[in-house]
């Protein structure tokens, strides 16, 4: 065996298919939304086990033992073991073989689903989950002749809800057409009213210009562009850095990412340097930086700027 996929089956994507993924995306981000964290994926977001330590983190108020950073594979695994043994042993969740390390990894929809709609019961999320929700998974296995083996099971994902529904669930419905977003977090008055004026927005903008070009100099590095320039991640560490005086060890991530996942993950370990160094991350969102959404930019290096500095700010 080479390699394992997890396909979910069109024809499981019913309307309650959608629906229990759109509260659960709900239930996690309205948890997180102080967090510099934004769900957009179940499979893809919770594999490597940080964003669900965080959210668990915040909905027992318990620090989660012996997670690590992700910076490889078997990081990953070591991590999201850390977090599942915390939910075996702590909040007293067996899987009872519905969901597996080795599945939450692969990326499993089954795995991942039906550990978060037991998550549901056992923290009572406040929404209430539709019921007899089934889906149709195909594991494809890649092997060493270059053919590939299939297999397709059904798994169940929910049951009658109404036994796990409390009163104050059976009540509340996620607000439609309502997104969790890192903007909805307010991240200081004074960022938003500059941001709210084009003026303003010019003289920020040269103000961390200047300010970074002034403390990167050192590495040889000019940066001319905010919005595209810390897309990856590796500037805004060696700016930390930098300013913190402390090295940051090559390991924690890439020097010359590849690929948007490497991006992801520099700019992941920023925010947890910044997090260490006591710099206001809400409301700067990962994904936004690596899209080169030039205010999250400007939001993150408005932080930075705010506690190593005391030069003169827009007005």
């Amino acid at each position: 065996m080479e390699q394992l996929e997890y396909e979910i089956h069109k024809s499981s994507e019913t309307p309650k298919y959608k629906k229990l993924n759109e509260i659960l995306l709900y239930w996690i981000n309205s948890t997180l939304i102080r967090k510099s964290q934004v769900v957009r994926d179940l499979c893809e977001d919770l594999a490597d086990g940080q964003i669900l330590a965080a959210f668990l983190e915040q909905i027992v108020g318990e620090t989660i033992p012996n997670t690590v950073r992700v910076t490889t594979d078997k990081s990953k695994r070591v991590n999201l073991s850390a977090v599942l043994r915390f939910i075996e042993t702590k909040l007293n969740i067996p899987s009872n073989g519905k969901w597996s390390l080795d599945g939450i990894l692969n990326k499993d929809y089954s795995s991942i689903l039906r550990l978060l709609v037991d998550l549901a019961h056992s923290l009572k999320c406040p929404y209430s989950l539709p019921s007899d929700i089934s889906i149709a998974v195909t594991i494809i296995e890649k092997i060493s002749t270059g053919g590939v083996k299939k297999k397709t099971t059904v798994h169940k994902i929910t049951e009658d809800e109404l036994i796990f529904q409390n009163n104050e669930a059976a009540a509340l419905a996620i607000p439609q057409d309502e997104e969790i977003k890192p903007e909805s977090v307010s991240t200081g008055d004074k960022f938003e009213e500059i941001f709210l004026d084009a003026e303003k927005i010019d003289q920020l903008t040269n103000i961390l210009t200047e300010f970074v070009n002034s403390n990167l100099s050192e590495l040889g590095i000019t940066i001319e562009d905010i919005g595209n320039d810390f897309h990856d991640g590796v500037k805004l560490i060696f700016l930390l850095g930098i300013l913190g005086e402390f090295f940051v060890p090559l390991y924690l991530y890439k020097m010359e990412p590849k690929s948007t996942d490497d991006k992801i993950q520099n700019v992941r370990t920023a925010l947890q340097l910044m997090d260490d160094l006591d710099i206001d991350v809400d409301g700067i969102h990962i994904n936004d930086i690596v899209n080169k959404d030039k205010k999250s930019n400007c939001k993150c290096l408005y932080s930075i700027f705010l506690v190593f500095t005391e030069e003169t700010e827009p007005t």
